[in-house]
């Protein structure tokens, strides 16, 4: 809320992630968001459904959480149960996240780069040297 937000362009998705999808710091930049007709993807741990819209028309999706009520695409990332003792501090939702995150960020991956490309963009360490290996 500080300036930040001047780094989101035409062109950028946003993906917004909460548990609850209630969080207040990131419900506060919905408007400016959608101001800047940027999508808007969440994860929540929060049910999604879908319902049927009037008239036997198109479903649309229905959601508890504003946050995935506001989203153009939102991700059910629900899990039964917190691994804390309390069950309340995010633990099993942090890391079903972080793994959703990772398998959509492979899809993009494989959808822009080849094997080529990666020695290219990630030019040291070992995973650079060994994708200069593969000559095809």
């Amino acid at each position: 809320m500080h300036g930040d937000l001047g780094m989101i362009v035409r062109g950028d998705v946003v993906l917004a992630l909460s548990a609850s999808g209630e969080t207040e710091e990131i419900l506060r930049l919905l408007a400016t968001i959608k101001r800047l007709q940027v999508p808007l993807i969440s994860m929540t741990c929060d049910e999604v459904v879908e319902r049927e819209a009037g008239g036997g028309a198109r479903s649309t999706l229905a959601s508890s959480s504003t946050l995935a009520a506001a989203s153009d695409i939102a991700l059910d990332v629900s899990i039964s149960k917190e691994a804390c003792s309390l069950g309340l501090a995010p633990t099993a939702s942090t890391t079903a996240m972080l793994a959703l995150g990772d398998a959509c960020g492979c899809v993009v991956g494989e959808a822009r780069f080849k094997e080529e490309d990666f020695a290219n963009l990630h030019p040291g360490g070992k995973l650079g040297n060994g994708w200069r290996g593969l000559s095809r």
